[in-house]
């Protein structure tokens, strides 16, 4: 599974950047489409503290600089390759406590973050799909069988 995990987000960091250049030329940024790529960047760099035990009070709805949306992308999720690369089998299923936005601590595992992590971008994604098509963007394909393609 550590395999698995690690070109999930491998594919994820791969889709996310072929989403984001096609944004780079956009002045303004189109405040949906901006908050999208915030959530996709500030969520799992919430997630990369509270596994490290890191208090985190980062809101995943803030909003990352347009300019900075390219680098923290790729920053976090490299992070995170990197994290699950080192584990193994066992420590996936390990469970880790933290504290959440309302104060309370929580238990969870690893994997099941992970999991969280990786169809979050999945979905939220499409969501951009949509709507950098409703602003006449022409949407490259991120299809995980073209990532696969490509890698060949």
């Amino acid at each position: 599974m550590v395999e698995y995990y690690t070109e999930q987000f491998q594919y994820t960091q791969w889709a996310q950047h072929k989403l984001i250049e096609v944004t780079l030329g956009l002045n303004p940024l189109p405040d949906t489409i901006h908050s999208l790529f915030s959530h996709l960047i500030l969520a799992p760099e919430i997630w990369f503290e509270r596994y490290h035990q890191q208090s985190s009070s980062g809101n995943p709805w803030g909003l990352v600089a347009p300019s900075e949306l390219l680098l923290r992308s790729n920053a976090i999720l490299e992070r995170w390759k990197t994290e699950i690369a080192r584990q193994s089998a066992d420590e996936l299923l390990k469970s880790f406590t933290f504290v959440d936005r309302k104060g309370e601590t929580r238990k969870l595992v690893l994997e099941v973050v992970v999991q969280q992590l990786l169809y979050h971008s999945i979905y939220h994604r499409g969501q951009l799909a949509i709507d950098l098509r409703a602003h006449g963007i022409e949407v490259p394909p991120t299809d995980y069988l073209v990532y696969k393609q490509i890698q060949r």
